[in-house]
This record gives C-alpha cells, sequence and structure tokens, in this order.
C-alpha cells in the first residue's frame, strides 16, 4: 500500500512539474521587438512607468483644490519624446505628456501637461507642469471642492 501510494504521489508530482514547464514556456507570438512595436504602445510604456511621478504632480498640483487625491491612467494620457541628449557617458531624456486626471468614477477634472526629464540612472525630476484647462464638476460632486479649479 506505501508503494501504491509513493508511486503515485510521485506520479502526480512529475505530471504537476511537467504541467509547469509547459506553461511557462514563452509563447514567441505574445513578445515584440522594439523595432516591430507601433507607437502608441510604446507611448503606453512610457506613461505608465512615468505613473508615481505623473500622480504625485496632479496631487500636488490640485491639493489646494480637491477633497480627494486625483488618479491618472495611462490610457487617459498621451506620451511624447521630446528631446533625447546622449553620450558615451550620460544619457537624458525628456518626456511631455498631456494627461487628463480625474477622482471618483472617472470624473474628468481637466487637463495639464507635465514634463519629466529622466537621467540615467532612471532617475525622474518633474520639470514643467502646466494646467491647460478645468473640466466642470458634475452638481452631485461639487461638495468634493474646497474651491473652484483654476
Amino acid at each position: 500500500m506505501k508503494k501504491i501510494v509513493l508511486s503515485l504521489a510521485t506520479s502526480l508530482a512529475l505530471l504537476s512539474m511537467m504541467g509547469m514547464v509547459a506553461f511557462s514556456v514563452v509563447n514567441p507570438d505574445l513578445y515584440r521587438r522594439a523595432d516591430q512595436t507601433d507607437p502608441a504602445t510604446l507611448e503606453r510604456v512610457i506613461v505608465t512607468l512615468l505613473i508615481p511621478e505623473i500622480q504625485a504632480a496632479a496631487d500636488a498640483f490640485y491639493e489646494p483644490y480637491l477633497k480627494r487625491s486625483t488618479a491618472s491612467a495611462a490610457y487617459f494620457a498621451q506620451a511624447r519624446v521630446l528631446e533625447l541628449h546622449e553620450s558615451e557617458s550620460h544619457s537624458r531624456y525628456r518626456v511631455a505628456l498631456e494627461i487628463e486626471p480625474f477622482f471618483g468614477p472617472r470624473i474628468s477634472i481637466g487637463r495639464d501637461r507635465l514634463t519629466f526629464e529622466v537621467n540615467a540612472e532612471g532617475r525622474v525630476q518633474l520639470k514643467e507642469f502646466e494646467h491647460l484647462q478645468s473640466d466642470e464638476i458634475p452638481p452631485q460632486y461639487q461638495s468634493l471642492l474646497k474651491q473652484p479649479l483654476p
């Protein structure tokens, strides 16, 4: 009986390991080289990587106006690389983004342009925050305003 249980356990362990190996094989169709990726996808990657800095900048700007934190999402932003400075010892990228921050159930509060500088070490610095427009907040959300948006 012990031999049957042991062989059954060993068989199950081997089968599960084979299953893990089979599932861990990467499907090459899921990944594309960067030169085969469309620009919109690369822009979404840039925005996604900058979301913590975008969020911090939007929160700092809107704090005097809103009782809640804003939110930003990669699908509500457009990014473009403005400048690229490279040398053998130093790289620096300047990235401009236009975002549509929101709060609550996707209540848009406006449109902003942010410019970041990213250095070779990965340090991100906000260089410019420009508020482009304010959206009208629906009446049922007016109580979430500290003061009118600029």
